[in-house]
């Protein structure tokens, strides 16, 4: 027979094994939705993430397009630019965008792939700011001449910035190219973007701002003017445009130096002496567009051009200062090149194009990079003295 102790005993036993059953259970309920709690924590986390990269992605399109009031009235025509400056980076955005995303569709890019671009600047920018965005690492060269405002911008980033002595292309050990490509090719795991002869460059421009442009004019494109650089720009569009509209002129604009008018008018890719006094440092970024584009591309090839104008760093300057003074609109060298374009297409073109065509090109910029070499523009050493000189209306 159990004594009054033994009884005690078992009761305050089963009443233990009851507390500690039931903190174990709270314990575990606990563990249970914290874990809930920060799997749904880590969710929001990656969703909030992933909805910020749509919203920076869905900045990088539908740019707006501005009216020359004031080349329009000298020449008779709708003078429109396309402001590619205004997505979110630069105006490379929307192809870098495309050509990450879609070599990480394909598998091409790891936690560990090392991006490699070679850059003048813009391109670099948008590259070094988009790797970051989604997780990458990323190399970029420049040669030593590019704009020190893009510099500055660039190394804000999380990018390894590579910086080389000033050098043409036939320099294999310098030429800021050849020495991005051979970088790449010495890392195991990398991705070289290569915009020059990558054609995902092309095609953006073919089905992304091409038919903006042609949307934001009304459907109403007679002609388009641009220069080149990496070429995706001017073969998309062009080709887009020739689509809509066979009868659409498509000109490419080039500076002294450079070797694509000389392509497109005898079939030769060679470089021109450059018109200007070599000796002032200001004059470097003009060199650069001049002689870093001399090389036959793969969106070059795809380009689909009527004609080709030259023009010169007197003209250009000129340009730049005159929409400043007369229309107070900003734009730097690449954009002073394309109007000058418009104004000899216009000027070569007069019994072909009828009156209030719409013609139109890009600003790949606002200016703003090149303020260094504007701001050292001397107008009276400048032997262009009034619009006419450039554009005569007779």
């Amino acid at each position: 027979m159990s004594t009054n102790k033994e009884i005690d005993f078992i009761i305050s036993n089963d009443f233990c094994q009851s507390i500690v059953f039931i903190l174990l259970f709270i314990l575990t309920t606990i563990l249970f939705y914290k874990n809930i709690s920060d799997n749904d924590e880590e969710k929001r986390r990656e969703k909030n993430s992933e909805n910020y990269k749509k919203q920076i992605f869905h900045l990088m399109k539908n740019t707006p397009v501005i009216y020359i009031k004031s080349l329009s009235k000298l020449t008779g025509h709708n003078i429109y630019a396309k402001c590619e400056y205004f997505s979110y980076y630069s105006s490379k955005d929307r192809v870098i965008k495309r050509i990450l995303l879609t070599a990480q569709k394909e598998g091409l890019l790891n936690k560990n792939t090392n991006i490699f671009e070679n850059s003048l600047g813009l391109s670099g920018y948008s590259v070094a700011c988009i790797s970051q965005l989604l997780g990458y690492n990323c190399t970029i060269v420049i040669p030593d001449s590019c704009s020190p405002i893009l510099i500055s911008q660039i190394t804000r980033t999380n990018c390894n910035l590579i910086q080389t002595k000033k050098a043409d292309f036939s320099n294999f050990s310098d030429n800021y190219i050849r020495k991005c490509k051979k970088l790449s090719e010495e890392n195991e795991n990398s991705f070289y973007i290569n915009l020059y002869q990558n054609e995902l460059n092309y095609i953006t421009h073919f089905e992304e701002t091409a038919p903006e442009l042609f949307n934001q004019l009304n459907k109403k494109v007679d002609a388009f003017v641009c220069c080149m650089d990496t070429g995706g720009t001017l073969s998309g569009i062009s080709n887009y445009l020739k689509i809509k509209n066979e009868k659409c002129l498509i000109g490419l604009v080039d500076i002294d130096g450079s070797g694509f008018y000389s392509y497109i008018k005898e079939g030769v890719l060679f470089r021109q002496e450059i018109n200007v006094n070599k000796k002032n440092k200001e004059y470097d970024y003009i060199e650069d567009i001049s002689k870093d584009n001399c090389f036959l591309n793969n969106n070059l090839r795809n380009a689909n051009i009527d004609d080709c104008y030259l023009t010169n760093y007197y003209e250009v300057m000129f340009l730049i200062d005159y929409l400043k003074k007369i229309d107070g609109i900003n734009i730097g060298i690449k954009e002073g090149i394309n109007l000058v374009g418009i104004l000899k297409m216009i000027k070569d073109k007069k019994d072909i194009l009828p009156k209030n065509s719409n013609i139109s090109t890009i600003f790949f910029g606002n200016g703003l990079y090149d303020s260094e070499i504007i701001s050292k523009y001397n107008k009276e050493n400048n032997p262009i003295k009034n619009i006419e000189q450039i554009f005569s209306i007779n």
